[in-house]
């Protein structure tokens, strides 16, 4: 059973690293964060960035136990998104237990572990009061029947926005293109294929030494399902290493204006002349969203300075980490 870890960052700062070593391939690792949450330490930060384990790090509005609420909330949306599977908050926090209460009274597999608990997931476990035993006909249930008892419908629940270093996400509930039968091709799907030469071309912008950039750009562009899709498929098919190496050399400057050109073509805008070196030097003076915001209002009308930040906030950080 995969298992989906709920980090607490404001809580537990990044004890949550010793999962990297402990959490299998299909498991997931969320980690909630606010301006709030402690910085990551050196050592723990080259973890991160060696591993190959996925870990998605959402962003939180920040306020009285605001954290809390929010992790709660994409909790539910999980349970109600994926059923079958364990989820787990790590948190020092005993506030949670009522959730973990709450869930598992209906049959849903919700346990908090310490953040110190970390390097041992497998064995141990917050314990809950007696009387709070799940009764054997919640065991019985069916977690999509407690789901729709107790979460909206899918089409009308959204998923929390989200800051994605790694692994966001809940499975989508359509079948993404690649659960096809290998044999079965869709030569029509012209929009699928420019979309992979598109992701390819960002592939060879940001290469396979950053993956953290890599995972967020994909899913950011192109969507959850095909972001990650890409993102599996480079990560693991070695002749995309080959594709990098062979690729036409291009200078930073060049790869910031195609990464920026692909942002902009898949949001059906178009690029102004110049704007991908003026978001990198505007970025370099003042590396915050507010000046970013302030500069682009400063060189175009409202409208325009408007919808340009808006489409490159999310990749401003991405496009200036380009090497």
């Amino acid at each position: 059973m995969s298992k989906t870890y709920f980090i607490d960052s404001e809580n537990v700062g990044d004890n949550w690293i010793a999962l990297l070593g402990k959490a299998s391939a299909d498991d997931t690792i969320l980690v909630y964060y606010t301006m709030k949450s402690p910085h990551m330490n050196y050592r723990n930060l080259i973890l991160l960035k060696q591993s190959d384990k996925e870990v998605t790090f959402i962003e939180c509005n920040y306020g009285n136990n605001a954290l809390d609420f929010q992790l709660c909330t994409d909790l539910g949306y999980r349970v109600h998104d994926i059923g079958d599977g364990e989820f787990i908050i790590v948190s020092n926090d005993t506030g949670y237990d009522a959730v973990v209460r709450f869930w598992r009274k209906r049959g849903v597999s919700v346990k908090r572990i310490k953040g110190n608990a970390c390097s041992s997931v497998d064995t141990y476990e917050e314990p809950l009061d007696e009387e709070e035993t799940v009764s054997p006909e919640a065991k019985a249930a069916a977690p999509e029947d407690i789901a729709r008892e107790t979460a909206p419908a899918p089409e009308t629940t959204q998923a929390p926005a989200t800051v994605t270093v790694t692994e966001e996400s809940a499975p989508s509930p359509a079948a993404p293109a690649t659960e096809a039968p290998a044999e079965e091709t869709v030569p029509e799907d012209n929009t699928q294929d420019a979309s992979l030469e598109e992701a390819q071309e960002m592939l060879y912008c940001i290469g396979l030494d950053n993956l953290v950039d890599l995972h967020d750009a994909l899913k950011k562009t192109f969507g959850e399902a095909s972001g990650k899709t890409f993102y599996t498929e480079f990560k693991t098919k070695s002749s995309y290493k080959s594709f990098i190496s062979k690729h036409k050399k291009l200078s930073r400057d060049e790869k910031q204006k195609l990464y920026t050109g692909i942002v902009f073509k898949e949001n059906h805008t178009d690029m102004p002349k110049g704007l991908p070196e003026f978001l990198v030097k505007s970025w370099k003076q003042k590396p915050n969203l507010n000046s970013l915001r302030s500069a682009l209002l400063g060189k175009y009308s409202k409208g325009q300075a408007r919808e340009y930040y808006d489409l490159i906030k999310a990749h401003i950080k991405i496009l200036n980490n380009i090497k």
